[in-house]
């Protein structure tokens, strides 16, 4: 499901992109982000006018899981298809949320003033890993900045955030059984949505070791590859501007490993 989702999102990013007119501050009818395909691929959960909304993949009417005056966004499936994460700024900042995929009522998960962004829920559907810029760990050599997160997770419950990773690990996504964490690194300033950037602060994709702590970087090239996803147990898909604009490419979970370009 990883690979469709990121398919998906590439998608609606090349639609996105293009509707500059919108880009300051205006909402259109088709303005839609952050869209996430659920686990068995029936239904998609996606950001609109700062709601979530769940719609059949098949196409339909789309029911909104939130109607609040605050801005919503950024769904994450549980791994059952019962729950979705997301964060809203409800309290000022952003904090990580928690629904039930059919409705309900929201329940409010972490509580500090550093924006907090959902990435993934663990395998076992009990945590939720999330993207937050609060505190490097002591011994790390990274430089203290609001614009380099660290990687956290948090009970589904609540309670008491752990600190997974103090690498800025950008759409982590954790294997099938939790023992390795893919993700994006960022390790510059630069925008995000500047087209084209080559230098040496381009972001790659790396893979985390949760038994051994072990990080391998797993992409080489000059600029940017982004959102990496589990495809299977041995390879992962990536978006990639190696080929000019952002594409689709698969690669085998090894250093050097050729990748294969998926959508042109």
């Amino acid at each position: 499901m990883s690979s469709r989702r990121l398919q998906f999102q590439t998608i609606v990013m090349s639609i996105l992109f293009g509707a500059a007119p919108f880009a300051q501050g205006q909402v259109s009818s088709d303005w839609f982000r952050n869209p996430a395909i659920s686990p068995d691929g029936e239904r998609i959960a996606f950001v609109h006018a700062g709601d979530i909304y769940v719609v059949d993949a098949e196409g339909g009417r789309a029911n909104p899981l939130t109607i609040h005056e605050a801005f919503e966004s950024n769904p994450v499936w549980s791994p059952d298809g019962a729950m979705i994460a997301f964060s809203s700024n409800r309290f000022g900042n952003d904090d990580v949320f928690v629904i039930p995929a059919d409705g309900g009522t929201a329940q409010r998960l972490t509580y500090h003033s550093s924006g907090d962004t959902p990435v993934d829920f663990a395998p076992d559907g009990r945590s939720i890993y999330f993207n937050s810029a609060r505190v490097d760990h002591v011994d790390s050599v990274l430089f203290p900045s609001g614009g380099l997160n660290e990687l956290y997770r948090v009970g589904l419950t609540g309670g008491t955030p752990t600190m997974v990773l103090t690498t800025s690990s950008v759409n982590a996504e954790l294997s099938p059984d939790g023992s390795r964490i893919l993700y994006e690194d960022r390790k510059g300033y630069e925008d995000p949505l500047r087209k084209h950037h080559t230098s040496s602060i381009a972001r790659d994709v790396w893979v985390h070791d949760t038994r051994t702590g072990e990080h391998t970087k797993l992409t080489d090239f000059a600029g940017e590859d982004r959102d990496p996803s589990w495809h299977g147990g041995n390879e992962f898909v990536y978006l990639s501007e190696r080929s000019g604009d952002f594409n689709v490419w698969k690669q085998r979970l090894e250093p050097g490993a050729r990748p294969e370009q998926l959508t042109e």
